[in-house]
């Protein structure tokens, strides 16, 4: 009986598992993932400027990074959401 009832449990959870999985991915937001990128980016920005350990020359060089990187991250950003768009066709 209890094998029963571990079996009919096990069916449960695997059908229940199923049923949770979309049929494409949820839409990326490219404005909106600038936007918060850009705002972080102003963050850190502002906690480099405020940091009176490093030289002016270390500090035009850790914000320069920042905009690299946070260019970069957009650039891939949007590279990635092209080729989902493509695959799974624009919503």
């Amino acid at each position: 009986m209890l094998r029963l009832i571990g079996l009919i449990l096990i069916g449960f959870v695997i059908s229940g598992c199923g049923s949770g999985i979309p049929d494409k991915p949820l839409p990326m937001d490219l404005e909106a993932e600038t936007t918060l990128a850009r705002k972080n980016a102003e963050i850190e920005i502002n906690m480099i400027r405020a940091d009176k350990s490093l030289s002016d020359a270390d500090k035009t060089r850790q914000i320069a990074a920042v905009h690299a990187g946070v260019e970069g991250y957009l650039k891939t950003f949007a590279e990635s959401k092209k080729a989902r768009d493509e695959q799974y066709g624009v919503d």
